[in-house]
């Protein structure tokens, strides 16, 4: 027959097992959803990214007009010469704004989702260090209350 001491140190092995568990089932749960926040940021950087760079192209060609129209104003052909250039370089200018807009959304993001990856890692490496801290405690319990048995003769010689 048990003796009290050794029944509640099975329990106590099996609970602290059980509980290992779950904490790296709940770490896992955790890692997966900041993923998913992190996705959700990207998604939202890569929305923000195009909203600003068409409305950056937006002012560029208000800018361009203003220009045109203030250039008209003097007399002289538009497109052609010193007034060329300057609209040629305006159109230049706000284009690389533009793709500097996107490019830096398109960081952002990677940034985002590089984070949402490592979180994912994280959880699963948690997830099994919970599984097998969980084993480790359950069989090295095990072989403690055998031996507690074992002296008490509840198992025998």
């Amino acid at each position: 027959m048990c003796d009290v001491a050794t029944a509640l140190t099975a329990a106590s092995v099996l609970m602290t097992g059980y509980s290992q568990y779950q904490q790296g089932q709940y770490e896992k749960d955790l890692s997966n959803y900041n993923a998913k926040v992190e996705e959700s940021r990207a998604s939202q950087a890569l929305d923000a990214g195009v909203a600003a760079e068409d409305a950056h192209r937006a002012k560029v060609r208000q800018l361009i007009g203003q220009q045109r129209a203030g250039m008209g104003a003097s007399g002289f052909e538009v497109d052609t010469g010193t007034f060329g250039d300057v609209l040629a370089e305006s159109v230049a200018q706000g284009e690389l704004d533009s793709l500097t807009i996107r490019t830096n959304a398109m960081r952002e993001a990677w940034s985002y989702k590089e984070s949402a990856k490592q979180s994912r890692a994280q959880g699963k490496w948690a997830g099994r260090a919970g599984t097998m801290n969980s084993f480790g405690t359950i069989l090295s319990g095990s072989l403690r209350t055998y031996n507690a048995g074992k002296t008490a003769g509840i198992w025998g010689k």
